[in-house]
């Protein structure tokens, strides 16, 4: 029987705070001039690194002007046919792990226990196996780690970041390969480096530097240079290159795939940009100094889907991510975060609030339920 080396809440919580906005990303949005510049704050935690992907040397990301078009998509949150899903689960627990390991799942059909209704959105793990997996069907995701190998952690043998990249390509691959995922949607993706990181420190509060124990790419779909904000792709590889854990789904976006191009299959999907990103970001921070500071954490163009929707139209809008800071009893108090989405066609629109209906939780990230 296998046995637990570490506690696997740890090991959860690296993934449950995920929806694939990001929760920190540079803002692509220039910031015009304001009279209350001085209640501006930046973000002081270090951003999660932007990595440039051998296929996509020299990508830039469009400039948003008005008069540019931009293409709208019907989207969803779809769980797949129940062969279909299945397939894809078979297909990502092959890269977490083993050849025996894999017959034992496929002989007592363990997998197909994990895409039961009654476990949907519940951690299974597998007997005999460090495997925890688990289905989500609000958000159509799969995520899966793998205990055993999260715990390693060989200080002496650490790739460099071309070294991680380079195998997160060949997985990213590999899971086109087993029919996890599409691989047209993640050609021009974007690709992000974060890691897991401990520390140490003692009563006299000397603490030491902190050490690298894995690393986590994130890979989010662009359609027409375009981030899609709710599906991606969440590796997670230990210093020696292997992969740990995985979470892979989210939104569907629907059309038809020319040339490289998913080409959407919906009336009037051609949209004239009439706003600028500077001139939105100008009416956010007009609307929201009226009340006190705020601190952006990012800002940028994305498809989003609307908050409690499970099929929508889609266009790209400008996410805003922040924080509203206030001052009670002399004390500097900061607001959980909240965001909203800024039509850049329609100059009038309200903005999407990624808070209505109000969360019930405490958490960085709008929770999602259908």
């Amino acid at each position: 029987m296998y046995q637990h080396r570490t506690n696997i809440a740890i090991i959860l919580c690296l993934f449950s705070s995920l929806t694939f906005i990001p929760m920190a990303c540079s803002s692509g949005v220039r910031e015009s001039p304001s009279s209350s510049e001085d209640k501006r704050q930046s973000t002081p935690q270090e951003l999660p690194k932007m990595l440039e992907r051998p296929n996509l040397k020299g990508f830039e990301q469009p400039k948003f002007q008005i008069g540019d078009e931009m293409i709208a998509y019907q989207m969803n949150w779809r769980r797949p046919q129940s062969g279909e899903l299945l397939q894809k689960l078979e297909g990502a627990v092959k890269l977490l792990s083993d050849d025996k390991d894999l017959a034992f799942f496929e002989k007592e059909n363990l997998l197909k226990t994990v895409l039961e209704r009654e476990n949907a959105g519940s951690w299974i793990q597998l007997p005999n196996s460090p495997l925890f997996i688990k289905y989500d069907t609000s958000f159509n995701e799969i995520r899966i780690i793998n205990e055993e190998r999260e715990a390693q952690a060989d200080f002496t043998k650490v790739l460099g970041e071309d070294a991680i990249k380079k195998q997160a390509e060949l997985y990213l691959k590999q899971l086109a390969e087993n029919q996890v995922i599409d691989y047209q949607l993640y050609e021009t993706a974007a690709m992000q480096l974060g890691y897991a990181m401990v520390g140490s420190g003692s009563f006299s509060q000397k603490v030491q530097p902190a050490q690298i124990t894995s690393f986590r790419i994130t890979y989010r779909p662009r359609l027409n240079g375009v981030e899609l904000a709710n599906a991606g792709i969440r590796m997670g590889i230990n210093l020696a290159g292997v992969l740990t854990s995985l979470r892979v789904g989210g939104v569907s976006p629907e059309g038809e795939w020319k040339n490289g191009s998913l080409q959407s299959n919906i009336p009037n999907s051609r949209r004239k940009i009439a706003v600028t990103t500077n001139d939105l970001m100008s009416k956010f921070y007009n609307e929201k100094l009226q009340d006190g500071e705020v601190q952006v954490s990012y800002s940028k163009v994305m498809y989003a889907m609307p908050e409690g929707k499970s099929e929508a139209i889609v266009e790209p809008l400008l996410v805003i991510s922040y924080s509203d800071l206030r001052t009670v009893d002399n004390h500097p108090v900061v607001s959980r975060r909240k965001t909203l989405a800024y039509s850049l066609t329609n100059p009038e629109a309200q903005p999407l609030d990624f808070d209505k209906p109000r969360v019930q939780h405490e958490g960085t990230e709008p929770l999602r339920k259908n």
